[in-house]
């Protein structure tokens, strides 16, 4: 998927974000989001459609080459009344088009989401793009707010995500946009209290891993699922040394990283560890 440029605002926040562990997707995301703002002149310069030109718009759309050969990320979700629900993973759907902002303008990327709607949601067009052009122009303002940060000096990394939050609340109020953002909002907010907790010298490294915990305990269960599971061979790394230190066998060694990623894997890793001359005695 093509990256563009990442608008001043989110140049801080996004070099912290990706240190949560799964910042790949959401890195694109978040360029999508820098390259469609950097676009809003265009789209605020340009006359507005005439009435019911949505219905005019081709129901296949060709999609740019960047997309040939990749899945539609994200998905349009249903109430229980079978209705169109705005949610993250419409969001992310959203982002996956705009990341094409170059090879398309935001009419065809608009034409591209239609046709999408048209698929997973006959019918529902409409909702799907009264929320897309919301979307879009939140990234309006957020691109304004990027500008004026970018202006300003003195102003943290925590204090910019804070403004991206108001901003969010702002443009779709409180509780649609943390069922829009809550969950990147909330690893945001832990990757910062990370680095904060980090970058201190004054606590053992028992208090450290206390509240590392107790920053980890805060987030929605979903999420700490995830993550724990992107975590999980640093962590036996971490146990490994551990037990190395303390003069632990290789019997001691395989059954731990055996209970995490099967015997096999812990095989392969035992024969490493000969391979490079780390194996403690049995």
């Amino acid at each position: 998927m093509r990256k563009g440029a990442i608008a001043l605002l989110l140049v801080a926040i996004v070099a912290v974000v990706a240190l949560r562990g799964g910042g790949g997707g959401r890195g694109e995301r978040a360029a999508a989001r820098a390259a469609v703002a950097r676009e809003a002149s265009v789209r605020a310069q340009a006359p507005p459609p005439p009435a019911g030109s949505a219905a005019l718009e081709p129901a296949d759309e060709p999609r740019p080459a960047s997309l040939a050969g990749t899945d539609v990320d994200g998905q349009l979700d249903i109430d229980a009344e079978g209705r169109f629900r705005a949610s993250a993973a419409a969001v992310r759907m959203f982002d996956y088009f705009l990341a094409t902002l170059g090879e398309t303008d935001l009419a065809g990327i608009r034409a591209l989401v239609r046709a999408e709607a048209a698929r997973q949601l006959p019918g529902q067009e409409a909702a799907v793009l009264a929320l897309f052009d919301r979307y879009l122009g939140y990234l309006e303002r957020l691109q304004a707010s990027a500008e004026h940060a970018g202006a300003s000096t003195g102003a943290t990394p925590r204090a910019q995500l804070e403004r991206v939050v108001a901003l969010q609340q702002t443009s779709f109020g409180v509780e649609l946009a943390a069922s829009l953002f809550g969950d990147d909002d909330a690893v945001a907010f832990a990757t910062l209290d990370r680095a904060d907790l980090l970058g201190r010298d004054d606590l053992p490294p028992q208090a450290v891993r206390a509240q590392l915990e107790q920053i980890e305990a805060r987030l929605p269960p979903r999420l700490r699922e995830a993550r724990a599971k992107m975590r999980a061979p640093e962590l036996v790394r971490e146990q490994v040394e551990a037990l190395r230190r303390r003069g632990g066998s290789a019997a001691e060694i395989w059954a731990l990283r055996a209970a995490q990623f099967g015997a096999s894997a812990a095989d392969r890793l035992a024969q490493l560890d000969r391979q490079r001359g780390l194996a403690p005695g049995d």
